[in-house]
Parts: C-alpha cells; sequence; structure tokens
C-alpha cells in the first residue's frame, strides 16, 4: 500500500507521438525541393555607343561662285573623316540615334582639262550632326543586329578659299536621307562589337545664290561599339 502511494504522488509526463518526430523533417526537406531559387537579375543595357571612321564618295558637289566660265567653279568631291554616335534602344526592335562626323573635303577648282586646279585653296570640312529613326528586323539578336531607318542632319560645310578672289563662307543646312548598318558581337553576352555602315545625306535647303552648296555625300563608316 505504502508503494502505491509513492508511485501516485510521482510527477507524469507526456509522452510525444513518434509519428509527429518522424515526418516533420520529411515535410521540410520537401518544400525546400519544391520552393524555386530566386533568378539572377540581368542588367539591361538600352544603350550602344559606336565610334568610327569615315569615307564619304565623292558626288561632284559644287560650290558656285560669282565667276563666269566653266574653269571659275569650286568642286567639292569625297574625303575622310571619323565620327561618334549614341543609339537609345526604346524598345526590341526600335531606337533612336544621334552622333556627329568631322569630314575632310577633297576640293578642285577648275572645271576642265587646261585649268584642274587653282593655287591656294583650303576648306574647313563637313560636318554633319545626324538624327537617325533606327528599325531592327531581327529581335534580340545576341551575335547579328542589322538596323535601317529614315535620317536627318543639320549639315555645315567649312568654308573655301580660293587665292584673294573667291571666298565663300561656311553655311549650315538641312539634309534628309537614309540610314544602314549592323553590329556584329564579339561573343552572346559580351558588350563589344564590330560595326559597319551606310549613311545617305542628301541636303534640301541649298539656294540658287552663288554661294549654293550641292555636296549630298554616301558615307561609309566603320569602327566598334561598346553597351552601357
Amino acid at each position: 500500500a505504502v508503494l502505491m502511494v509513492v508511485m501516485a504522488g510521482l510527477p507524469t509526463v507526456p509522452a510525444v507521438p513518434a509519428a509527429a518526430e518522424e515526418e516533420k523533417p520529411v515535410e521540410t526537406a520537401q518544400a525546400a525541393e519544391e520552393e524555386p531559387a530566386e533568378p539572377a537579375k540581368t542588367k539591361q543595357r538600352n544603350w550602344r555607343v559606336r565610334f568610327v571612321g569615315a569615307v564619304a564618295a565623292d558626288d561632284n558637289g559644287i560650290v558656285a561662285t560669282s565667276w563666269t566660265g566653266p574653269h571659275h567653279s569650286v568642286s567639292v568631291g569625297g574625303g575622310a573623316g571619323v565620327g561618334v554616335n549614341f543609339e537609345y534602344r526604346y524598345s526590341p526592335r526600335m531606337g533612336f540615334e544621334m552622333g556627329a562626323m568631322a569630314l575632310g573635303g577633297a576640293v578642285t577648282v577648275g572645271g576642265g582639262k587646261k585649268y584642274p586646279y587653282y593655287p591656294g585653296v583650303e576648306v574647313g570640312g563637313y560636318v554633319p550632326l545626324i538624327f537617325a529613326l533606327n528599325y531592327h528586323p531581327i529581335k534580340d539578336s545576341e551575335i547579328f543586329d542589322f538596323y535601317v531607318g529614315p535620317l536627318a542632319a543639320s549639315t555645315i560645310v567649312g568654308g573655301v578659299w580660293v587665292g584673294d578672289d573667291v571666298n565663300v563662307g561656311s553655311r549650315v543646312d538641312l539634309g534628309l536621307g537614309a540610314n544602314l548598318g549592323f553590329d556584329i558581337n564579339l561573343g552572346k553576352k559580351s558588350r563589344w562589337s564590330l560595326n559597319s555602315g551606310l549613311k545617305y545625306i542628301a541636303n534640301v535647303t541649298g539656294s540658287e545664290n552663288d554661294t549654293r552648296v550641292a555636296f549630298d555625300p554616301l558615307i561609309w563608316t566603320f569602327g566598334f561599339g561598346v553597351k552601357f
């Protein structure tokens, strides 16, 4: 009887079900396996800058003077130079480009074999400031990117001096034309690329005055670019 009284006075500890201890780690492991990993964030690079060399084709542009006679005209031919442009891709297929180039013109004074050149010729150069709207037909291309579209340009033609008698001063014209080019990325994830293209600019504000400028060049560009 004494033993029964002592046993009744001892505290009792509730038993934990074995099934609960076994199932909890299994559920936690399954939840960890089913939960998807957080995707890595990729930085969007919508800008590309292109550094180019440029060559303008000779289209026999004429800077007319007040002199009479065929051998007193001034012919501005093709030249070479450098340029830079920036393009912003505001959608996968559309981009806006702005840039500038500086081209030195080849100047010939005279209109025939008898008077091909005159001494003392200087030219300030041809500088177009270009604004273009580019359409990219190939969407999300990782290597090759092609673009084409219209452009507008503010063209600055430097002054031409022929001795002390002929002086055609600098002037600014409005040009309209077309832009075509492509970029080749140096790897699928590379920011760097090679590029080349053609730009045609036709001056639309030339007048019939003595200082009329009719230089509508086709310009070939080539260089490299980088996204940022």
